[in-house]
């Protein structure tokens, strides 16, 4: 089994039902935690995307929820990007914007020693743009 093919299912998925199957991909990948830090860490990063969004973003605890899988990703992987700007984008909408600008640049310090094949996607870019023009 491989909890990325989870990972990738989930991402076609509404909420409470992408919600499960990353827990799967992640309960799937923690059997090879080394070898999957980071995508560990990326799957509790979209897990709290999923709580600023509808229908989630609704939900009672939707804030301490994002924010508690952030925190646990970047504990796995404290320079996993997704985590990094999850949470930047979280602390904006909290108006946190100092913190939320160290993120930000963290991402950039982390991906300026990257190679191509390892940069990160054009819209995750663009999200980081949004946030740092929002800021």
């Amino acid at each position: 089994q491989n909890g990325l093919k989870f990972c990738s299912l989930a991402e076609l998925l509404p909420g409470p039902e992408a919600i499960k199957i990353y827990e799967k991909g992640i309960e799937v990948m923690m059997k090879n935690w080394d070898a999957f830090k980071q995508e560990i860490a990326s799957a509790f990063a979209s897990i709290s995307e999923l709580y600023m969004t509808p229908p989630l973003c609704d939900h009672k605890n939707a804030e301490k929820t994002c924010e508690k899988n952030l925190i646990k990703a970047l504990e796995i992987a404290e320079d996993n990007i997704d985590a990094l700007q999850g949470l930047a984008n979280l602390r904006i909408m909290r108006e946190w914007d100092a913190e939320a600008l160290e993120m930000l640049k963290k991402v950039a310090d982390l991906t300026l020693t990257w190679e191509d094949k390892d940069m990160p996607t054009s819209e995750f870019w663009m999200q980081t743009g949004w946030l740092l023009i929002e800021l």
